[in-house]
């Protein structure tokens, strides 16, 4: 954590031309649009309001609840800010800063805006040598998009709901380097909000040959099989197999969500995404393509590692319990591939599922709101049931 005060001072107003810089600092912008360059003096953060860092339940008691003696008059700053707003749609500042290892994190309030708003952040530092992650949040601190790669983080994501406030946050890798950053953010105004479109999940149970996924090439396994986690189960893979199916039926029941399988159809109508049952990882209990945020691709792939289960054999699983951890793997692995990322809750179907959490897996979970985890992002929340009602949208009775 870092110390709040390091923050203090460091903040911004938002005038009717767009974000301006103010208090802790000097931020001069030297032939911006020419040199791409920003010259930083007393550690300014030249955009948006950079809030003391720390984890709080209530999103609201970060933010100021009046304007300070920092404040200064939007009419004192135009030169320094007129190259940034060159449309009367499109806003665009940066964000500039340093961070220790470890999971430390800058959050920047950056006022209110509305669905169909797109949000771009881009990285401008190439030799920092930091380990960053870029985040969005809405008022509640809850998750919007998150940055997909480490290397070189960026990320877009057009609003789905009206923000009363909305949130950029910085951050290392937990267990990452610290460094300075330098991201340009930019806003524009008016995008079409994509609606919410049906996913067919087929869950096949016929085995798969040099299938390649996320970090694996080549997997192939035969078909399912109780006996993939013991001899015990040999005789119980029709039950399991429906276990499965009812596990991923209840938690998805609230959504859009068509779930088939390969007994019952050869493959479910375009465009689906196929959940395969067998194998082993490294580590791993399940793994899928990727955090897909806001299903943008929806004809990807995920596997549950069965064969991994029978490393569990102490825990005297019962038939039950086997298909209902199988169903809550397949139901978390589905959920990246939704764009849900892991939380701390080991009653929420995206806790993290590795050895550490096999016991909450084998009793019912849910797609729920609930802290993220920490890798993901030092703080905020994943609200998985209005993402998902954004992503897919709700069942129709």
């Amino acid at each position: 954590m870092r110390d709040s005060n390091a923050s203090a001072g460091r903040a911004s107003t938002r005038g009717p031309e767009g974000w301006v810089p103010v208090g802790g600092g000097v931020c001069l912008l030297v032939g911006a649009w020419l040199l791409g360059a920003c010259i930083v003096l007393s550690g300014c953060s030249p955009f948006g309001e950079l809030l003391p860092n720390g984890i709080s339940e209530n999103p609201a008691a970060l933010v100021p609840s009046s304007p300070t003696d920092a404040f200064a008059p939007a009419d004192d700053l135009v030169a320094a800010r007129s190259p940034l707003y060159v449309e009367s749609d499109h806003e665009a500042g940066f964000l500039i800063g340093r961070l220790s290892g470890g999971g430390d994190y800058d959050l920047y309030e950056l006022g209110p805006s509305l669905s169909g708003d797109r949000w771009s952040v881009t990285n401008r530092s190439l030799l920092t040598g930091g380990q960053f992650v870029l985040a969005v949040f809405d008022e509640n601190l809850d998750l919007l998009a998150r940055s997909a790669s480490d290397l070189i983080p960026a990320l877009t994501v057009v609003l789905r709901h009206d923000c009363a406030t909305v949130y950029i946050g910085v951050a290392t890798k937990l267990g990452g380097l610290g460094g300075s950053y330098n991201f340009h953010v930019s806003r524009t105004i008016g995008d079409e909000v994509p609606a919410p479109q049906p996913q067919g999940v087929w869950l096949n149970f016929t085995g798969v040959s040099n299938l390649s996924i996320n970090k694996y090439d080549g997997l192939s396994f035969g078909p399912f099989s109780g006996s993939m986690v013991g001899e015990q189960f040999a005789d119980a893979t029709d039950e399991i197999k429906q276990l499965i199916v009812d596990t991923l039926l209840d938690n998805c029941a609230d959504y859009n969500v068509t779930i088939l399988t390969s007994d019952t159809t050869t493959q479910p109508p375009e465009p689906y995404t196929t959940i395969y049952f067998g194998g082993r990882g490294d580590a791993q209990l399940g793994v899928a393509d990727g955090v897909d945020g806001y299903n943008a691709d929806p004809r990807q792939n995920a596997v549950v590692f069965v064969e991994a289960l029978s490393e569990y054999e102490n825990m005297a699983l019962t038939v039950p319990r086997l298909g209902t951890m199988i169903g809550n793997i397949a139901s978390h692995e589905l959920g990246h591939l939704l764009g849900l990322h892991h939380v701390r809750d080991g009653d929420n179907v995206m806790n993290r599922a590795d050895g550490s959490t096999v016991w909450d897996m084998v009793a019912p979970q849910h797609f729920a709101r609930a802290d993220l985890d920490p890798h993901v992002f030092p703080v905020g929340q994943l609200n998985a049931p209005r993402l998902l009602e954004e992503t897919v949208g709700l069942r129709s009775e």
